[in-house]
This record gives structure tokens, C-alpha cells and sequence, in this order.
């Protein structure tokens, strides 16, 4: 082998070792404790649920549930569920509780758990598709899901997910 040979075939090994070594690993989270296992639901296409305003489905999406709410998912950084009747819904801000109306999300700001506030504007019946109990959307790194008594929904946060499992008995639980 010529001096050049080693020299090209050398420079190509260190690439590819460095390449290996400094490749990003992927790393999946683990699913929240308590969030249930939504493996086996059935995959819904994100295009079948747009968000009205958004004028398409590459930014945010919108379903309702069976269970009498609607929820919006976008960006990779916010879920959110509203309508008149959350289960397990508490008052977590400082705004006054209204009569009807709440809502639950994650929010923007991904050093923040998800948490649940009082939102008049939301105490309306839902119109949009219906996410069917066993399905499950995946937009953007996000996921929610639909089971028998329960919504649960979660971003792609890092270091970790944020979310909630709204569960029909009223024992709730966002992280």
C-alpha cells in the first residue's frame, strides 16, 4: 500500500469511529408510572382530526373524546383537553373557579408538570372527529390515547415527558 493509501484508508477509520462514537443514541422514555399501556391501540391518521385554525395537520391537530371533551395537540410541546366536566379536575392556578369550563395541558413551558385551570371559554360541546376508545394519535413525538375510562396524553418534553391520564372514576393524574 502507497504512503497515500494508508493515509486516505486511516482518515476513513477514524471517521467512522469517531461517526459511531459521537452518533447520538435513541433513547426512548419510559412511559410515566400509572400511564397505561396503549401499545396494542389502533393508530389514527393525525390528517383525519385537523385543528380548524391551524389550516393543516403539520402543526396541530384536534380530536374529542367519547367521554364529552376536546383536546388539541401541536407543536411537540403542548396537549391540551378542555370542556365543561373534567374528571379529577382541582383548580391549580390562582384564577377563581368558574361554573363551568375546564381544562387541563401541558403548556409551553416544558420545565413545568401539566396542570389543570379553570377556562370558561372551554364549557361547550365538542364538534370535531371523535378519537374512538383503543386508538391512539402519534403527532409530533406526542401521543394521546383513548381506553375504555380514560384519556391520557403525553409530550416529548425533555429530560422528561409531561402529561395526564384523565381517568373517568375522577383519580386523575397529570406529571
Amino acid at each position: 500500500m502507497t504512503v497515500v493509501k494508508r493515509i486516505r484508508h486511516l482518515t476513513m477509520v477514524t471517521a467512522a469511529a469517531a461517526g459511531f462514537v459521537l452518533a447520538p443514541a435513541d433513547v426512548a422514555h419510559a412511559e410515566p408510572p400509572g400511564f397505561p399501556d396503549v401499545s396494542g391501540f389502533v393508530s389514527a391518521n393525525p390528517a383525519e382530526y385537523p385543528l380548524p385554525l391551524s389550516r393543516s395537520t403539520d402543526k396541530a391537530v384536534r380530536f374529542s373524546t367519547p367521554f364529552g371533551y376536546t383536546c388539541d395537540m401541536g407543536q411537540g410541546r403542548f396537549i391540551h383537553c378542555y370542556g365543561k366536566q373534567l374528571p379529577g379536575y382541582r383548580n391549580q392556578t390562582e384564577l377563581p373557579d368558574v361554573s363551568c369550563g375546564q381544562q387541563v395541558g401541558t403548556g409551553a413551558a416544558p420545565e413545568r408538570p401539566a396542570y389543570f385551570q379553570p377556562a370558561e371559554a372551554y364549557c361547550s360541546d365538542p364538534h370535531d372527529p371523535v378519537l374512538s376508545q383503543g386508538h391512539k394519535i402519534e403527532f409530533r413525538g406526542e401521543l394521546c390515547a383513548v381506553g375504555p375510562d380514560f384519556t391520557a396524553c403525553r409530550d416529548n418534553s425533555q429530560p422528561e415527558p409531561r402529561g395526564f391520564v384523565l381517568r373517568q372514576d375522577g383519580n386523575s393524574f397529570l406529571f
